[in-house]
């Protein structure tokens, strides 16, 4: 059409897992997460951290950086006469952005003062663990938030046993 819309606005998170000669690298911006079985299932190694506003170190740095969260988990949906307030249950939120996570990559908005961001408060600075390779790895799992929000470490590493022991 040949109108300029602007500049990309949406954001996204990272989880990059690199395997170099026996050395393994973990890199994490966002909420995506990296774990690990060990030992055929018995242990879990948790390789990332997921980075909301509600951890407590991602807390701290938010609030450090002059900002507030705003807790929606019980705001109000929608009101109609002689019904009951409805409620929808969401996550805590980072402003400005309404962000349910604390660090990404793009995003402007929550980032960029001229858009009303604050570049200190939604940030992209990754965490980056290294270590190395075990004989009792087994494997490395990698999955988005969706799959975090319904099924915990445990659930997913069974769930990839089950699967690979059919």
């Amino acid at each position: 059409t040949g109108q300029n819309v602007g500049p990309e606005r949406s954001g996204s998170c990272a989880n990059v897992v690199m395997i170099i000669d026996e050395m393994i690298y973990i890199i994490n911006v966002g909420d995506s997460r990296a774990m690990m079985s060990i030992d055929a299932g018995a242990k879990i190694g948790v390789l990332s951290r997921d980075h909301k506003p509600d951890d407590e170190l991602e807390k701290i740095r938010i609030q450090a950086a002059g900002k507030d969260l705003q807790d929606l988990n019980f705001a109000k949906a929608a009101t109609t006469p002689g019904e009951k307030d409805l409620y929808v249950q969401g996550p805590l939120r980072v402003f400005p952005g309404r962000l349910s996570v604390s660090k990404t990559f793009g995003d402007i908005e929550a980032k960029r003062p001229r858009y009303g961001g604050n570049p200190n408060v939604i940030v992209c600075d990754p965490d980056i663990k290294c270590f190395k390779i075990q004989d009792n790895f087994d494997f490395i799992m990698i999955g988005c938030d969706g799959i975090f929000e319904r099924l915990d470490n445990r659930d997913c590493v069974d769930a990839i046993w089950d699967r690979v022991t059919e």
